[in-house]
């Protein structure tokens, strides 16, 4: 998935360690010929250049995670939308998409929306599914890495491990305690200095994950714009929000929870973090110098361990 990832673990004397190595990178392997865009031969590729309402048989693992997505593309209210490749294309965000010199015109805006909306995939028995409109694309980037994860943890779960801490592109899950019943201790980054963390946060049974417009921004005649587009106008959002961590029960929800609160942003993010069982967010707002304000938290996140 273009990332890398770390895994913290205590492991019964009995396991083997390469043993357990060999079924991580196995099933990374699988979630990456299913959910990666980077690949050309992938499920996802493949369903992308597959042809309108023409059925799609995908594996168990496409299908959960494009279950989650619909949940999320309809609990935020369209803010969230894996269909947005056109939007993403056009401002310049892909990897081989070409240095934009001028803003993109309203009719190319409106052009590149009229083919995305997640309401146009169909979800079918039997893990079949069928593009409604010309031209749908999938990118799950905001939400695989999360589910990897969680699948991750669950290989851990599968060879005994009570407790470790997996990363993946910056989304983590940890169980049980890294020494001594202390939880596992994970720093969530400052957005102005990037050897620098803003709180540290006590991670048990739980999912962090971060998502912020300072990793990626384009500059169009010395305006920068965010690379987290709002599917609901085709813009870049420009709601001054730096950047957004969720807890959450699994990384998956809480990957593309973060990246629905950045487009929605503060009074509308929290809303839908308050409309969810066992979520908490915390938000990070640039005031008019691009100076960071005071955190705001959802009731539940743990204050700051600094």
């Amino acid at each position: 998935m273009g990332t890398t990832y770390i895994i913290k673990a205590k492991l019964w004397f009995w396991v083997s360690k390469s043993s357990l190595e060999q079924a991580i990178e196995n099933r990374l392997d699988q979630l990456n010929q299913q959910l990666s865009s980077y690949r050309q031969n992938s499920e996802i590729s493949q369903f992308n250049r597959h042809e309108a309402n023409a059925s799609f048989k995908v594996s168990s693992d496409f299908m959960t995670v494009l279950k989650q997505s619909k949940r999320l593309y309809e609990q935020a209210k369209g803010a969230w939308d894996p269909t947005i490749t056109p939007l993403v294309r056009l401002w310049g965000f892909e990897v081989v998409t070409p240095q934009l010199k001028i803003e993109p015109s309203l009719a190319d805006i409106k052009k590149a929306r009229s083919s995305i909306g997640f309401d146009a995939l169909q979800l079918l028995p039997s893990q079949f599914i069928q593009k409604q409109r010309p031209g749908l694309t999938l990118d799950l980037n905001s939400i695989a890495k999360g589910y990897a994860v969680d699948a991750v943890a669950n290989v851990l779960k599968g060879f005994g491990s009570r407790s470790f801490m997996v990363e993946i592109g910056g989304e983590v899950y940890a169980q049980g305690s890294k020494s001594k019943g202390h939880p596992w201790q994970i720093g969530i980054q400052s957005p102005t200095h990037s050897k620098q963390v803003v709180t540290i946060i006590p991670l048990h049974n739980q999912a962090l994950a971060t998502s912020g417009d300072y990793q990626n921004v384009r500059r169009i005649k010395d305006k920068l714009y965010s690379h987290i587009l709002d599917p609901r106008t085709g813009y870049p959002i420009n709601n001054n929000i730096a950047s957004v961590s969720v807890l959450a029960p699994t990384a998956m929800l809480a990957d593309g929870i973060a990246t629905a609160v950045m487009v929605l942003g503060v009074q509308e993010g929290l809303a839908l973090v308050d409309r969810l069982q066992k979520v908490e967010a915390m938000i990070l707002v640039y005031n008019s110098d691009q100076q960071l304000k005071q955190p705001v938290l959802s009731p539940g996140f743990p204050a700051s361990g600094l």
